[in-house]
């Protein structure tokens, strides 16, 4: 299956942790060796890029330079929320209400921009992976930047503006095109898209992974756990999910975390992605954010993050999905799983999630035509009372590995195959 690019969050917005008295903590409890160990930043192709340094901009790419030169990173990709106000259809207007998009006249001066702003990153040591030149282009945003871009449109400013703008100044920066926020509406924008753009034209399908706005009152969202295999679009295109969280009311707790797992687990599984960004590194209060800023100079982890760490911590770049057969727990229709494998070192690790409640769930692992180092075989859990803790397993005579999975909990399981 699919080779795993790594997990990721949020650097924009970024003041806040620059500012915060304890931003080394911070840093670390997202892309150390203790914490996270993240190994993807998201940053912002600003609106109003002039070469001219600004204070966001300043503080995106210290993040950067943190993650970078303190712990390793080196996958940056950067998102558009609009081209610069002076060139949209309503001009001066940041949001994409009222239809707001970028005129056809300024394709040609987007493309130029967007490529000036990658030759900034090279030059401040942060060569960019993937640009995507919008973010969610189908909403008409009114709170915060947006562009409105039809599918047609994206696809005829890739092809004929972007794509020859990278050709003409040898930018190998990829290309990602969607980044519609939810999974399943993202099937048919880029399906549309790409009747229209080659394969050649881009690299990489983006979505975000929030559901769709929640029954009543439509006010906000959570992480999207309705995931359908996509249809219509190329097979040999890596899919990100370059945004996710959740916008309803605060909870730390396991409830929360359990919904992310479930969300990464059925995109890992069943949407095949090779990639996942997290929204928000750091908020005050909000299931926004994997860490909450506490107003006093400290901060603290909401659940999330231990869950986020449970996948993080344990499937790494060059990672390849393996099949892990629903029917190993079939039994059980409240477990998710989902496994790796590293084809270098010969570990594996398998996540597996209990949606239950109320109900422990005994899972026993079965691994077809090899056989396990059984002194490497280690088992992690979170839940409301562990995080990132060793647990008990066994292994059978058959070489299963047998595990009881607790409610409301996310167990890691990590080990060596004989070779």
């Amino acid at each position: 299956y699919q080779v795993f690019k790594g997990f990721g969050s949020f650097a924009g917005r970024s003041s806040q942790m620059m500012k915060h008295a304890n931003r080394d903590g911070i840093i670390n409890a997202l892309y150390g060796d203790g914490g996270l160990q993240l190994k993807v930043v998201r940053c912002t192709i600003p609106p109003d890029f002039n070469g001219t340094v600004t204070e966001e901009m300043e503080a995106e790419n210290w993040i950067q330079q943190e993650a970078k030169n303190k712990y390793g990173v080196s996958t940056f990709i950067a998102s558009a929320w609009s081209p610069p106000y002076k060139w949209k259809t309503i001009v001066g207007q940041a949001a994409g209400k009222g239809m707001n998009s970028l005129a056809v006249k300024h394709y040609p001066d987007y493309a130029d921009y967007i490529s000036n702003y990658i030759d900034y990153q090279e030059k401040v040591g942060l060569p960019l992976y993937a640009i995507s030149p919008q973010n969610e282009p189908e909403f008409p945003t009114t709170d915060w930047d947006g562009c409105i871009w039809w599918p047609k449109d994206t696809a005829t400013f890739v092809r004929y503006y972007l794509k020859p703008m990278f050709r003409d100044r040898g930018i190998k920066t990829k290309i990602i095109i969607g980044e519609t926020a939810n999974w399943n509406f993202a099937n048919m924008y880029l399906a549309l898209a790409s009747l229209y753009l080659p394969d050649e034209d881009f690299d990489i399908y983006g979505s975000h992974g929030y559901s769709l706005p929640m029954f009543p009152e439509f006010k906000y969202v959570i992480y999207g756990q309705q995931v359908m295999q996509w249809r219509g679009v190329a097979s040999n295109k890596e899919r990100w999910i370059t945004e996710a969280s959740s916008t309803d009311s605060f909870d730390a707790s396991m409830n929360k975390g359990i919904q992310l797992a479930v969300s990464i687990s059925r995109l890992l599984h069943t949407g095949n992605i090779n990639g996942y960004i997290f929204w928000s590194s750091l908020q005050y209060p909000s299931n926004e954010a994997l860490i909450i800023d506490n107003r006093q100079g400290g901060f603290f982890f909401p659940r999330v993050y231990y869950v986020y760490g449970q996948f993080s911590r344990y499937i790494k770049p060059g990672h390849i999905r393996i099949g892990a057969s629903k029917s190993l727990f079939a039994i059980n229709s409240n477990i998710e799983v989902v496994a790796f494998k590293d084809p270098l070192l010969n570990t594996f690790s398998v996540v597996i999630t209990n949606n239950s409640k109320g109900r422990n769930e005994i899972c026993a692992l079965s691994f077809s035509g090899v056989q396990l180092d059984e002194n490497s075989i280690t088992a992690f859990v979170t839940n409301d009372q562990y995080q990132w803790s060793p647990m008990k397993l066994s292994l059978q005579e058959n070489g299963a590995i047998r595990i009881k999975i607790p409610p409301l909990s996310v167990v890691t399981i990590i080990g060596k195959i004989r070779v």
